[in-house]
């Protein structure tokens, strides 16, 4: 439901102190500050409204409702019809002056039919479904329609004037050939020239002639009539026909988003979720949760979905021998909502046993406990979280540095029975490492073509020197694939 504990929210408890929890000064605020947008429907909720400075009536009846209840006030919501003259209205209360299009009717009722209000143009004046406030004050019902504003058109400067523009003399710096609606090979250094001696002339006129314009002055546009009122209405200024009060909006009404993903199906009303970022990160094994700020609920057999951030990796580093473990790259799925999938970091442990490599020593069969290179009997595991055919590939990068006094031979390479979705991007095959150099490398698990499901594999780097024994040390390697996310929009 919305607009729920709206009025405790932080925004609204300071601007209904600022206001002096007063309801004139309360009304004054959003009908002459919060601009009029039409389209139906809760879409934005108290908060975004206020902080957007526009919205419909139904986001406009919630920002006035939320600061009336911080103020101390009982308000409801009325959904009904109220009915507006068209046009030539001696007040200039009608719907030509309140949409701010052409007084006809029939581009009136495209206007309000387009943005999805419903509207009878059968009757005289056109019966529009609204919604507007009811408060009650000291034991009285009074009515308010802060979403209902006369606006006055304001005729900007004549700026082509202002800046001296001429067409010919445009063309003739820009060089090229002109035709009826284009323009041809173009001087490029000569237009740019032409435009930036009409933006200096443009500036040099507004700081002369109209230093302190607003944006509306100078292009043109329109402006609320401010409206101040002597007296607390308790009645509307339209005849209309009240069809239910509410408490909150009904879910009906709502704007909402869906998210599909695996097991996940979450629908949430987008003024929960405005101006917040939803993201949904995964600790693989255990029950899913969906989580929006700190808001959670579970979905058994998915992935963990979580909020959380990612700390800096320490290097590893034994006997000279470092490698510094990778630090996972949070790719990005879709736009809005956003949705990140953050790679874990690998386990913290070495690579190597003893590490204490010494050139010239004598090779053997079993691996050497001293003087030479030992494999680790524990096998470290990179996690590459999750990611869908669609999604961009997550990624590990790693380095490993040769501390050494003499030269080591690196061999990374992925085992037979590696999942084709992992793949060595960069520091495969054999590299020949001299004292103090670095190899980086860089591994990606991609789930384009890719069945949904676990996808395992190994990589294994190989170290040898002259004169050493060969050390394998691998890695497992583990990711997710699910289905790409499927997010839709919805108005009730």
């Amino acid at each position: 439901m919305a607009t729920a504990g709206a009025e405790t929210a932080p925004e609204i408890v300071e601007l209904a102190r600022g206001l002096q929890h007063d309801p004139t000064l309360i009304y004054e605020f959003v009908h002459n500050t919060i601009d009029y947008v039409p389209y139906f429907g809760a879409l934005k909720g108290a908060v975004l409204t206020l902080t957007e400075g526009a919205g419909n009536d139904f986001d406009q009846a919630a920002l006035m409702v939320a600061l009336l209840r911080a103020s101390g006030f009982t308000a409801q919501f009325v959904y009904g019809q109220q009915f507006i003259p068209a046009f030539g209205a001696a007040d200039q209360h009608d719907l030509h002056h309140w949409l701010g299009v052409d007084a006809n009717g029939e581009v009136l009722s495209t206007v309000l039919g387009s943005a999805g209000i419903p509207v009878d143009t059968a009757t005289n004046p056109p019966r529009v479904t609204r919604v507007w406030v009811k408060a009650t004050i000291a034991g009285i019902d009074y009515l308010f329609d802060p979403a209902f504003k006369v606006y006055q058109e304001t005729v900007g400067i004549d700026v082509a004037a202002a800046m001296g523009y001429d067409r010919t003399a445009l063309l003739t710096a820009a060089g090229g050939t002109a035709g009826a609606d284009s323009v041809e090979n173009l001087n490029d250094p000569g237009l740019r020239t032409a435009l930036t001696s009409l933006s200096s002339t443009l500036v040099d006129n507004l700081r002369a002639h109209h230093p302190n314009a607003s944006m509306e002055e100078v292009i043109g546009g329109r402006e609320i009539v401010p409206e101040y009122l002597g007296a607390l209405p308790t009645t509307l200024p339209f005849a209309n026909i009240t069809s239910q009060y509410w408490d909150t909006v009904p879910d009906a009404y709502l704007h909402k988003v869906r998210i599909q993903h695996g097991g996940i199906d979450q629908t949430l009303p987008i003024s929960e979720v405005a101006g917040k970022r939803l993201a949904i990160a995964y600790d693989t094994g255990v029950a899913a949760v969906a989580a929006v700020g700190s808001a959670s609920s579970a979905v058994a057999g998915e992935p963990t979905p979580r909020l959380g951030t990612l700390e800096s990796p320490q290097p590893l580093a034994l006997e000279g021998l470092t490698l510094t473990p990778p630090l996972p790259e949070a790719e990005p799925w879709v736009g809005e909502p956003r949705l990140t999938v953050p790679a874990p970091l690998p386990p913290s442990q070495p690579i190597l046993g003893d590490a204490n490599l010494e050139q010239g020593a004598e090779p053997s069969a079993a691996p050497l406990t001293a003087g030479g290179l030992a494999p680790l009997a524990a096998v470290a595991t990179w996690d590459f979280g999750r990611v869908t055919p669609t999604s961009d590939p997550s990624t590990i990068t790693t380095s490993f540095t040769n501390n050494k006094a003499f030269t080591i031979t690196v061999t990374n390479s992925l085992l037979a029975g590696t999942s084709s979705a992992y793949s060595i991007l960069q520091g495969g095959g054999v590299t020949t490492l001299v004292p103090g150099q670095l190899i980086t490398i860089k591994l990606q698990f991609s789930g384009t073509l890719q069945a949904r499901g676990t996808k395992t594999g190994t990589f294994r780097m190989r170290l040898s020197c002259s004169g050493c024994t060969p050390v394998d040390q691998d890695y497992a390697l583990t990711g997710f694939v699910a289905d790409a996310p499927n997010v839709s929009n919805s108005s009730g």
